[in-house]
């Protein structure tokens, strides 16, 4: 504002500013906040801040915004009632993406027991393979079969001694 406008006409651009103030901040309220945008948390930041393009009007004058008190206490109850409503919606945003992330997690943990209950049953399936191809070997040894030249082992737990 500049130093030559009246009282008045400083006094009508303090109460538009308030008012787009707080008409941006219920409109978060219901809508979301626009992600890397600062709220005013306080009466005094709400002072300072010049909306999300920088271009309202600020002022110093505590009694413009004081709650109860101030010369506009229907656009303060307002700006209390947005703050309140904005906290809310970003507690369940938040608490959204969290549930979110637990069911994804849940997920992820069935699917890793799974896999382990998989893996468990095929190493135990590998190794009584071997056993089996161990016996045959045994079998064909006491009956003076050929047999053929052993296989490494595929599992540390494996009946076959690895020869090195």
């Amino acid at each position: 504002m500049g130093r030559s406008a009246s009282p008045e006409e400083k006094q009508r651009r303090i109460l538009e500013a308030f008012r787009a103030k707080v008409e941006i901040l219920e409109g978060w309220a219901t809508e979301g906040v626009p992600e890397g945008s600062e709220i005013p948390k306080t009466h005094a930041a709400l002072r300072r801040w010049g909306g999300p393009d920088g271009r309202l009007a600020q002022w110093s004058d505590p009694l413009i915004d004081r709650p109860n008190v101030g010369k506009y206490p229907d656009l303060t109850e307002r700006y209390q009632q947005a703050l309140r409503n904005i906290e809310l919606r970003l507690r369940k945003s938040k608490r959204g993406r969290l549930g979110d992330l637990e069911g994804e997690l849940a997920v992820l943990r069935r699917d890793s027991d799974a896999l382990r209950a998989q893996n468990a049953y095929l190493i135990g399936l590998l190794d009584q393979r071997e056993r089996r191809i161990v016996m045959l070997e045994d079998l064909a040894r006491a009956h003076k079969l050929p047999v053929p030249p052993p296989v490494t082992a595929t599992s540390p737990r494996s009946p076959r001694q690895v020869k090195d």
